[in-house]
């Protein structure tokens, strides 16, 4: 399903569901982003239970491969903005990334699955860490994405391992449709 919220169009997907080109879900998914109206919503949101571009141990991108497969295309055809999951009892975001390379073009990836799993962080991450993984923690904490306007967003993750929440990942997003190929996000 999708919906929207302010200046963003969120789509939600099923991690356990088919994909394939021409399954329900997939139709969905196309449908849905050709339908977006970007002056209305410029940011385009996905979100899905397990984490497509993943550098944890436990919990590998192979998990996912099909899935990303089926609908990596699609996103960067339609210029998604953010891709959350959860799933990883981790925090990863990537930077923008399409086909596992750093694509400015592409969406960043957020795995938020952090917010106090009893069983603990899932550790380990892999020891090479990826070109397109831009920050990684096991801690507890949660996110808070903070659109602006219809060309800044900040999203910020707080740790909060000791019940004191502390700002430990923070970056300026733009929309994939109006980032510049030679800027980054901007961490402050």
């Amino acid at each position: 399903y999708s919906f929207e919220a302010g200046m963003a169009h969120v789509i939600m997907l099923c991690s356990y569901c088919v994909v394939t080109p021409g399954s329900p879900q997939h139709q969905f998914l196309q449908l849905d982003l050709a339908s977006i109206d970007r002056r209305r919503t410029p940011w385009v949101v996905v979100s899905d239970h397990v984490p497509w571009y993943s550098s944890n141990g436990i919990h590998p991108m192979s998990e996912a491969a099909p899935y990303l497969d089926a609908v990596e295309d699609l996103l960067h055809t339609y210029k998604v903005d953010i891709v959350f999951a959860g799933h990883v009892h981790g925090y990863e975001r990537t930077f923008g990334v399409h086909k596992g390379n750093v694509a400015c073009d592409g969406p960043v990836y957020i795995t938020i699955g952090d917010g106090g799993n009893h069983e603990g962080p899932a550790c380990p991450w892999l020891t090479d860490v990826p070109a397109w993984s831009a920050f990684r923690e096991f801690s507890f904490g949660h996110g808070v994405f903070d659109i602006q306007n219809g060309t800044h967003a900040v999203w910020t993750w707080h740790r909060n391992e000791d019940n004191e929440k502390t700002v430990a990942d923070r970056v300026v997003l733009h929309p994939v449709s109006q980032r510049q190929c030679e800027s980054v996000p901007i961490v402050v």
